[in-house]
C-alpha cells in the first residue's frame, strides 16, 4: 500500500464505527423475489447467501475487528454512511439497487437496529478496477453529526 493510500484509510478509520472492504451485494431486483399470488417479496437464494456473509462479517466486527475500539450502536443513534462502489465489470448498474441489499443486510445481522438510523448517505460509483476483479464495496459506517 502507498502512503497516500494508507493516509486516506487513517483518517477514514479515525472517528469510524465501521471501516471495511465488501464484496458487492447482488442488486434489489435479485435480492427481494416477489411471492406468488401475493403482494409480499421474500429473500432470494443469493440474497440469504450474502446476507450470511454479512452476518459473519458483522459477527468479526462485534469482537472487534475492523474498527480502533468496540461501539454497539444504539437504537436511537443516527449513522453516517460512506461508500466506494467499485463496479464488478463494465456493465451499466443503478448505484441505489446496491445500497438497499447492502443496508438490509447489515439490519438483519443487527449491526444497526433499523436502517431509518441512516441520516447521511454519500456514494460515489467507481469505474471496473484490476484491484477489485469481482467488485467491491469500500464502507464506513460513524456517528451522524448535524
Amino acid at each position: 500500500m502507498t502512503n497516500s493510500v494508507q493516509k486516506k484509510e487513517s483518517e477514514q478509520t479515525e472517528s469510524a464505527y465501521i471501516y471495511a472492504c465488501l464484496p458487492v451485494p447482488p442488486s434489489v431486483n435479485h435480492y427481494w423475489l416477489p411471492c406468488k399470488g401475493s403482494n409480499k417479496r421474500r429473500i432470494s437464494p443469493e440474497g440469504k447467501v450474502y446476507r450470511m456473509h454479512i452476518a459473519c462479517l458483522v459477527g468479526r466486527i462485534m469482537e472487534g475487528f475492523f474498527i480502533k475500539q468496540k461501539h454497539e450502536i444504539g437504537p436511537e443513534e443516527c449513522l453516517s454512511i460512506t461508500g466506494e462502489y467499485f463496479l464488478p465489470d463494465n456493465r451499466r448498474r443503478d448505484l441505489d439497487n446496491i445500497m438497499k441489499s447492502l443496508f438490509d443486510s447489515f439490519t438483519d445481522a443487527k449491526l444497526w437496529h433499523d436502517d431509518v438510523q441512516i441520516s447521511e448517505i454519500h456514494f460515489v460509483k467507481m469505474p471496473h478496477s484490476s484491484e477489485f476483479p469481482k467488485g467491491a464495496i469500500i464502507l464506513t459506517v460513524r456517528p451522524f453529526k448535524s
